[in-house]
């Protein structure tokens, strides 16, 4: 009888470990705070993107890449401390460039940047270190939204800056690629209708500003300033 027990309990422990193989994560090198213990080739594209709060990991500093991605969105979005953000997201970003929450967000802040920059040489710059984070996301998850479109404001600013009609034309590419993936966006309909309208192109800028004001018919506006904006283009067109 206690030969059997023990055998059965071999085989169970067999079983369990069986099955616990199965159901191992892919990305199984990462611990509970996403530190990586091991090397762990091919890296996955996405993991530990949720946000953690901060201070409740209690922690002097950070020590992964995931640890400086978490402190850089608590000072990012909890003290407003940008700066702060961009430094932890790059010191992410060089210890584990498949951490893709860290370049979506150092892209973010760059675009900004750009967008609030007097000098035209730096506005052109820091769109193209924005851009060059946005493909990286796009490079690892080709379908992650929001990214054609910041690709496309940080071309329109580019274009804005040096008038250069390439950069335009890059712009209106990029708006259409996230409208292939998310057509009924209407923000990206009212942007790409006033570059269009911008550059002269007024039969397309119509077809978006009409779909901008359908959409806005259906699910309204935050910012009612736009749809009287819209209105007035189309009346223009």
């Amino acid at each position: 009888m206690r030969s059997f027990i023990i055998t059965i309990g071999i085989l169970a422990s067999a079983t369990i470990a069986t099955i616990a193989s199965a159901q191992e994560p892919y990305y199984s090198g990462v611990d509970s705070i996403g530190a990586k213990p091991i090397a762990q080739d091919p890296a996955p594209a996405l993991f530990f993107e949720a946000k953690v709060h901060w201070p409740s990991l209690k922690l002097d500093a950070p020590r992964t890449a995931w640890e400086f991605a978490q402190r850089g969105m608590y000072r990012q979005d909890d003290l407003e401390d940008v700066a702060a953000a961009e430094a932890d997201y790059r010191e992410a970003i060089a210890m584990d460039g498949h951490l893709l929450i860290a370049r979506a967000r150092l892209g973010t802040i760059l675009l900004k940047r750009a967008g609030t920059e007097t000098s035209s040489a730096a506005r052109v710059n820091l769109a193209a270190e924005a851009i060059d984070q946005f493909d990286e996301v796009l490079h690892e998850q080709p379908f992650r939204p929001g990214m054609h479109k910041k690709i496309a404001q940080a071309y329109v600013l580019q274009y804005q800056a040096q008038g250069d009609p390439a950069r335009a034309d890059m712009a209106v590419t990029a708006y259409r690629a996230e409208l292939a993936q998310a057509p009924q966006n209407q923000s990206v309909h009212y942007e790409l209708a006033f570059l269009l309208n911008g550059l002269g192109r007024g039969t397309e800028a119509r077809t978006h500003i009409d779909r901008y004001l359908e959409l806005a018919a259906l699910h309204g506006d935050p910012y009612p300033y736009k749809i009287l904006a819209a209105e007035q283009l189309r009346q223009g067109l």
